[in-house]
């Protein structure tokens, strides 16, 4: 088993990082921890503030994804679960294929959901350039820092879901801290999150949760256009777009025409 250690000037004591306890024995030594890849982890878990999993889903997310890897590393498997899959190879060897299917077409229908929002919303957006099995990015045309975000693993892992978030990066998450509260109030069925304090690449502004019935797989790209067009978070994102982006347009076109604009 590979080990790593960490050695800590301080304490003058070191931590042996091993995938697996050897026969389930943990040694003793007065200068040393001896600990699991999995324990570690499950210790930074009880250590992170309470509400981090609704606070920042991307992180929240690529921590269960790390730690489903070291489990599925350490952990051997079952004398059952071997007889079940060589006695089912075919059967499984269909579902991963079909599961793959079911990825690509839901993926290319969210793709392409983009492309109906101006007749069936009634607002442009552009696919941004992320791509990957988990968010995709409809941005503002005029500002990309502004954008819709769907959030959409929950179609792979049984909870038939997905998440449009409200989505700002870089100086737009200043401004927004500005906008009157009046004006951002009134939202029903959405989420908000809480200003974070500092200042950073990307703030989920909000995010409201659509379920997704078997019927509404096979044609998602026209799902999540009514969807969309039926949001609190296509009014919310109306009144972002307005704060944030044309008034600020605006302002700076009508500052720049007056030649009043000095650096």
């Amino acid at each position: 088993m590979p080990s790593h250690r960490l050695g800590a000037c301080i304490t003058r004591v070191s931590a042996t990082l091993k995938l697996a306890r050897v026969g389930g024995v943990t040694p003793h030594h007065p200068q040393y921890v001896f600990i699991t890849h999995y324990e570690l982890l499950q210790r930074v878990k009880n250590n992170l503030p309470t509400d981090y999993e609704k606070t920042d889903i991307k992180i929240s997310e690529y921590l269960k994804d790390f730690t489903q890897n070291d489990i599925n590393v350490t952990r051997p498997m079952e004398k059952t679960e071997l007889e079940f899959f060589y006695g089912s190879q075919k059967e499984i060897s269909y579902l991963v294929k079909l599961n793959e299917e079911f990825k690509k077409h839901t993926i290319n229908q969210i793709n392409g959901a983009s492309n109906l929002f101006p007749s069936e919303v009634g607002e442009v957006f552009k696919l941004g350039d992320t791509q990957n099995e988990r968010y995709r990015y409809y941005e503002c045309p005029r500002n990309p820092n502004l954008s819709i975000t769907i959030i959409f693993d929950g179609l792979f892992n049984g909870n038939n879901d997905f998440l449009f978030v409200v989505e700002l990066k870089y100086e737009l998450i200043e401004k927004a801290k500005q906008i009157a509260e009046d004006k951002l109030a009134g939202f029903i069925g959405i989420k908000k999150y809480p200003f974070t304090g500092k200042s950073g690449r990307w703030q989920h502004y909000s995010n409201e949760l659509i379920q997704v019935p078997q019927s509404g797989i096979q044609n998602l790209a026209l799902f999540i256009a009514d969807a969309l067009k039926k949001s609190q978070t296509l009014a919310l994102y109306k009144v972002m777009k307005k704060e944030l982006v044309e008034q600020g347009n605006a302002t700076t076109t009508a500052i720049g025409a007056t030649g009043q604009l000095s650096r």
